[in-house]
C-alpha cells in the first residue's frame, strides 16, 4: 500500500484512502476506520484507471491527496506512466454526504493538470494540499522540465518540486491551471 492517508472528518468518522497494487494497474480505496489501525468495514473502490488519459504507458490511480475546501471534499491522484503522459485527475463529493456511498462521487472526466509545453513543465503528478490559517490553498507538485527521456520514465531523476497558489472554480473546485510557471521550485 504506497502510501496511505487518513481522511479524517469532522463527524468523527474517519476512512483510510489508499491505492493498494492491483495486477498491472492500481484503483483508489476508501475503507471506513474502526481507530487508527483497523479498517472497520468493505473497502469501496473509488476510483480505477478506465479513462483513455489513465491508460497512457500504465493503468494507474495512485498518490491520492485530499483538500475539504467549499463544502467539497476532493481527491486530487495521480494518473498514467511517469513520462509526459503523467498527470493530475480529480474526484469529488459534497463535505456533507455518506463518503462510503459510490453514488456521493463524482468523477471528472479530464485531468486537471496535464503537462504543459508552453511553461515547460512535463508529468505533473504526486500532489498535496496545503491550507494556510488565511484560507490559502497552496498545491505542491512534481514534474520534469524537458518531455523526452532516456529509458524508464519512473527511474529518470529529473522530477522537481513546484508550488502554486491554487484558485477556485465558482462552483467550488479547485482549478489546477496554471496562470503562469508556478512560484517556487526546487530540485
Amino acid at each position: 500500500m504506497p502510501g496511505p492517508l487518513l481522511l479524517a472528518r469532522e463527524r468523527a468518522d474517519p476512512q483510510l484512502l489508499h491505492d493498494p497494487a492491483v495486477p498491472q494497474s492500481t484503483d483508489l480505496y476508501l475503507a471506513p476506520m474502526a481507530g487508527p489501525l483497523a479498517i472497520s468495514g468493505q473497502p469501496l473502490r473509488l476510483s480505477r484507471p478506465e479513462h483513455d488519459w489513465e491508460r497512457v504507458r500504465h493503468a494507474v490511480n495512485e498518490a491520492p491527496a485530499v483538500l475539504v475546501h467549499g463544502g467539497r471534499v476532493c481527491v486530487a491522484y495521480s494518473a498514467a506512466g511517469t513520462g509526459p503522459e503523467y498527470c493530475l485527475g480529480l474526484l469529488w463529493a459534497d463535505a456533507g454526504a455518506d463518503l462510503m456511498d459510490a453514488r456521493a462521487w463524482t468523477k471528472l472526466p479530464q485531468p486537471v493538470l496535464r503537462s504543459d509545453a508552453e511553461r515547460g513543465l512535463w508529468g505533473p503528478g504526486h500532489n498535496s494540499f496545503v491550507t494556510l490559517p488565511d484560507g490559502t490553498v497552496w498545491h505542491a507538485f512534481h514534474a520534469r522540465g524537458y518531455r523526452d527521456i532516456a529509458g524508464d520514465p519512473l527511474k529518470d531523476r529529473g522530477r522537481a518540486s513546484y508550488l502554486q497558489a491554487l484558485r477556485f472554480h465558482p462552483d467550488g473546485l479547485p482549478d489546477f491551471s496554471l496562470p503562469h510557471t508556478p512560484r517556487a521550485k526546487a530540485t
